[in-house]
């Protein structure tokens, strides 16, 4: 509705937050490309969804942000992409299988609903190329992503900062499942550090890991 009535980018406020939306996709893509440490993400990302989105890419600035940028694009380089095939291929294989023992219940034609598939199967990629040995440590992470998700949908109250600091028993699960992500990712980080350092591999950690309260 925004989009028709105000068009590709306007400008519009929760509460004292404003906000900027751009729907220009070659806008998009320039702002994207933009390297300028100057282009940053508002704060409210990090305030707000900071138990879900932590301070990734997605919501860091500055040398956070450029640091993080660097350590991903050589990921998502093709030639990556093109021997990471054969992972999809396996984890997708599953998930056919049960659509096509679906249809051969329902007689051929069923309708299926797509989207836990589609998000186990994303997770399970994921899990299979980022995790490598410690896949299930991957799979554990993803699972309690999805809780806090779930969990976060159940706030009714979004924009207002008041409200997340109270005690309440969704905060107190969301807090939880924040601190028990974090620590298994920093679990697996350091595996994979005492892992690389056994193996004479160089150190790629130069960031500090920031500190988890237990």
């Amino acid at each position: 509705m925004f989009h028709t009535m105000s068009g590709s980018i306007y400008l519009y406020s929760t509460g004292s937050i404003q906000a900027l939306n751009i729907t220009d996709p070659d806008m998009v893509k320039e702002l994207a490309n933009c390297k300028s440490l100057d282009l940053g993400k508002p704060s409210f990302l990090q305030k707000e969804r900071g138990a879900l989105l932590g301070m990734g890419i997605l919501t860091s600035n500055g040398e956070l942000w450029e640091h993080q940028r660097k350590v991903i694009a050589p990921e998502l380089f093709m030639e990556k992409v093109k021997g990471m095939l054969h992972v999809m291929v396996e984890a997708a294989m599953p998930m056919l299988t049960s659509w096509e023992n679906i249809f051969g219940r329902e007689g051929g034609s069923a309708e299926i609903v797509v989207d836990v598939s589609l998000r186990n199967f994303s997770a399970d990629v994921i899990s299979r190329t980022s995790f490598g040995n410690n896949f299930a440590a991957g799979k554990e992470i993803f699972n309690k992503i999805r809780q806090l998700q779930i969990a976060r949908a159940k706030q009714s109250i979004l924009g207002v900062p008041g409200p997340r600091y109270l005690p309440t028993k969704t905060n107190r699960e969301i807090w939880s499942l924040d601190r028990s992500i974090r620590r298994l990712i920093l679990n697996v980080a350091m595996k994979h550090e005492q892992d690389s350092v056994a193996l004479g591999c160089p150190h790629w950690y130069p960031v500090p890991v920031p500190a988890v309260q237990i």
